[in-house]
């Protein structure tokens, strides 16, 4: 009987190891936290934001204002689906008015491309709403995308000027 040479010991390659494990617990409450903290962000009131975006300066001015007309938008758009069309009309007002708020800051200060590219997502988005919402409620949202390509072309001169 032949004795057989003792293998030295190799760990399994699923073992656990705490150095390991310490980098995967990290990137797992990475993953799972980055969310609940966009979330919080959303959520503040949009007074407050408001109120921030006033006293604020330069590119956090202009980022603020676009998220003000963004969530404004967005609200327009569920009164317009609840069949609220004056209150929608009066949201978009509001977020037109931040809008050029927003422009404004940007043509003055720094963050023109940033502020032109979200521009031009929420100009996309109030054209979806346009399109969604019955042919005597369209104008006034015609004239604001019309407005929002004015500040456009402004913010693209003032990017292409450099």
């Amino acid at each position: 009987m032949t004795r057989r040479a003792k293998r030295p010991w190799v760990p399994h390659p699923f073992a656990f190891s705490w150095r390991k494990g310490g980098i995967f617990g990290c990137f797992l409450a990475i993953a799972f936290l980055a969310p609940v903290t966009h979330a919080r962000a959303d959520q503040e009131p949009l007074p407050r934001l408001r109120e921030r975006a006033e006293a604020a300066r330069g590119g956090d001015r202009a980022r603020l204002f676009l998220e003000a007309a963004r969530r404004e938008m967005e609200t327009a758009d569920e009164h317009f689906t609840a069949g609220d069309v004056e209150q929608g009309h009066t949201l978009v007002k509001d977020s037109l008015a931040d809008v050029e708020k927003a422009a404004d800051a940007a043509l003055q200060g720094h963050r023109v491309k940033q502020t032109e590219l979200e521009l031009r997502k929420l100009r996309r988005r109030t054209e979806e709403i346009r399109r969604s919402l019955a042919f005597d409620d369209r104008p006034q949202l015609q004239a604001a995308e019309q407005r929002m390509d004015e500040l456009l072309q402004a913010l693209l001169k003032k990017l292409f000027s450099k």
